[in-house]
């Protein structure tokens, strides 16, 4: 039986995550976008400096901490894209225990199938085969597609479906899942937590580590 903390939007909060994944007893953390790789800190963007830890990731890529949970990680609207896709095209490990996943594809653990898919919902650029750099934030069909011929138990995003009381999300996520009915949907990308459903399907807006899900009750 493996633990898994979901966690989302720590915005470069590195050692936040990391303790608190602890504190839970956690094998392996799942991190939903926003996390706030920068390695040069002149890139760093203004939302994630608001967030007060832009400097926090630089003694994890530079060897000076070690990341002590493997944890893999989904892009969110706020990263240096630039960089995930020289670390996508190397396989996706940015340092040991630190993994970047690509949408569309999955992460098993322990018979589980986690599906993937960062970034953010654009009616403009959701039907491009590959969005410019300044665009890479959001995710496109081809990357839904990607999952629906994968197949997956659990569905990792950094949007939402649309959530009509917060007047967040998308539509096309909220089909998606209806669609597809993984067990659960794990997200960010709204700053508020929220416990709903599609269907069979329980969802949860993840903000910090602070559920622990385990492998045999997924």
């Amino acid at each position: 039986m493996v633990k898994i903390a979901i966690a989302g939007d720590v915005h470069g909060h590195f050692d936040i995550l990391f303790a608190k994944a602890a504190d839970l007893g956690a094998d392996v953390i799942l991190q939903v976008g926003d996390t706030g790789i920068f390695p040069d800190p002149s890139q760093v963007d203004a939302a994630t400096r608001r967030h007060g830890a832009c400097q926090e990731f630089l003694p994890y890529l530079q060897g000076g901490k070690p990341v002590p949970i493997p944890t893999w990680v989904i892009k969110g609207n706020h990263e240096d894209f630039e960089y995930l896709d020289s670390v996508k095209a190397k396989g996706g490990l940015i340092v040991p225990n630190l993994r970047y996943v690509p949408n569309g594809s999955i992460i098993e653990l322990d018979g589980i199938r986690f599906g993937a898919l960062g970034g953010n919902f654009s009616p403009r650029y959701f039907y491009e085969a590959r969005p410019t750099l300044q665009r890479r934030r959001h995710f496109t069909i081809g990357e839904l597609d990607a999952l629906t011929v994968a197949g997956f138990d659990v569905l990792l995003l950094h949007d939402g479906p649309y959530n009509p009381e917060r007047r967040k999300g998308s539509s096309v996520l909220t089909d998606f899942i209806r669609e597809t009915q993984p067990s659960r949907v794990y997200h960010g990308h709204f700053h508020l937590p929220y416990h709903s459903s599609i269907g069979k399907t329980k969802l949860r807006v993840k903000i910090s580590p602070d559920v622990l899900i385990e492998s045999n009750n997924v």
